[in-house]
C-alpha cells in the first residue's frame, strides 16, 4: 500500500537527518542500528547501491553481527534480496 511506502520514506529521511544532526553524540551501536534499518528499507525500495552503503557503514560499526553482514551480502544479489524482502511490508 502507499502509505507504508510513505512511512517507510519518512524512516530513512527521519533516521539519515538524525545520524547527521546527533552523530557526535550517538553511539556506534545506535549507529549501526539506523544505518541497518536505512540499509534494509533500501533493499525493500530496490535502491541496491545507496542500502551497500548504509550496511557497509552498519558493518563498521559492528563488525561482530553477522546478520548486518548476511543483509550487505543480498544487497549485493538483488534476485536473492528480492524472495527476503518484499517490497511492501505487512503489518501484523
Amino acid at each position: 500500500s502507499l502509505g507504508g511506502s510513505k512511512n517507510l520514506k519518512n524512516t530513512v529521511e527521519s533516521l539519515s537527518l538524525f545520524l547527521e544532526k546527533h552523530s557526535q553524540t550517538l553511539t556506534p551501536y545506535v549507529k549501526h542500528l539506523y544505518h541497518q534499518i536505512i540499509g534494509v528499507i533500501l533493499i525493500r525500495f530496490r535502491n541496491f547501491s545507496e542500502a551497500r552503503k548504509h550496511l557497509w557503514k552498519a558493518v563498521k560499526y559492528q563488525p561482530k553481527k553477522l546478520a548486518t553482514w548476511g543483509r550487505l551480502g543480498l544487497a549485493f544479489f538483488p534476485f536473492l534480496a528480492k524472495r527476503f524482502y518484499s517490497e511492501t511490508v505487512n503489518h501484523a
